[in-house]
């Protein structure tokens, strides 16, 4: 079963832009395009689009034991990040 493990920090970031901005930000979220879906993400995982006023950012949820912004890493459990 897949994993959302990884959200770059600018999706998050947009994505509450647009929930403040109400009249000004449009926030939606969609599959990737068929020339991306099977090649963007790394090990497994799967793509997904944000889409903020007309500017798109790709993201993945990644495969269970996969992180990073394309799932290119393998996670390494109880380690934590110096």
């Amino acid at each position: 079963m897949a994993s959302f493990a990884y959200l770059h920090w600018s999706i998050i970031l947009l994505i509450v832009a647009a929930t403040l901005s109400f009249d000004i930000c449009s926030a939606t979220t969609a599959d990737c395009p068929d020339e991306y879906a099977n090649s963007y993400c790394l090990n497994g995982g799967t793509c997904f689009t944000v889409t903020i006023n007309n500017n798109t950012i790709f993201g993945c949820y990644c495969s269970d034991g996969y992180v990073g912004k394309r799932c290119e890493r393998k996670s390494v459990p109880n380690v934590s990040n110096p």
